[in-house]
């Protein structure tokens, strides 16, 4: 069965305990919510799910919460104890797992710059070819930094000039460069 994820933003205002998913991320401690008519921080989701109880349970890893975990019946009173400590401990392990995936994409992201930065530098150092060198390094400039475009100004002290290198398009080879 596939369910569909919708996405609702609630702002997390510290003066202001809008609703019991922000109340358990601000305040770390699970709620539950017997009865949503009797308490004014129930927000409904905008699918119009019929809802008559509300358990929400802090998503931590160690001491740092990173979230909250929430639930609804439309059974009054339907959350005990145990169905609480069940969700902490599902809450818990999803928390490691969403750190666990967050510290993986990190360690990606900085081995492909690692690896541009390698790239480059084995380029530069093969070649003696000033402008090949250049272009290399623009080339590997952008495809690191995900940027349209990318430019060098280069000094040279004993002529007492600047070369601006711009490199417009890599995939079209249109590397420009004007003295100054």
């Amino acid at each position: 069965m596939v369910m569909a994820s919708t996405e609702v933003y609630f702002p997390l205002d510290r003066d202001k305990e809008e609703s019991v998913r922000v109340a358990v991320v601000h305040g770390g401690q699970a709620i539950n919510v017997p009865d949503v008519t009797q308490d004014s921080r129930y927000i409904p989701f905008p699918e119009g799910i019929p809802t008559c109880s509300e358990l929400c349970v802090p998503m931590k890893i160690g001491g740092r919460m990173i979230g909250g975990l929430n639930t609804e019946s439309n059974e009054l009173n339907y959350f005990s104890p145990d169905i609480q400590q069940l969700l902490q401990a599902l809450a818990t392990q999803t928390a490691v797992a969403l750190e666990n995936a967050w510290l993986y994409a990190e360690i990606r992201r900085r081995a492909r710059a690692l690896a541009a930065i390698n790239n480059a530098s084995r380029t530069i150092a093969s070649s003696l070819d000033l402008p090949t060198v250049l272009e290399q390094v623009m080339i590997e400039v952008k495809a690191m930094l995900k940027v349209e475009g990318a430019s060098m100004l280069l000094y040279t002290p004993i002529a007492r000039q600047t070369f601006d290198l711009v490199l417009l398009d890599v995939n079209l080879g249109d590397m420009t460069g004007r003295m100054c």
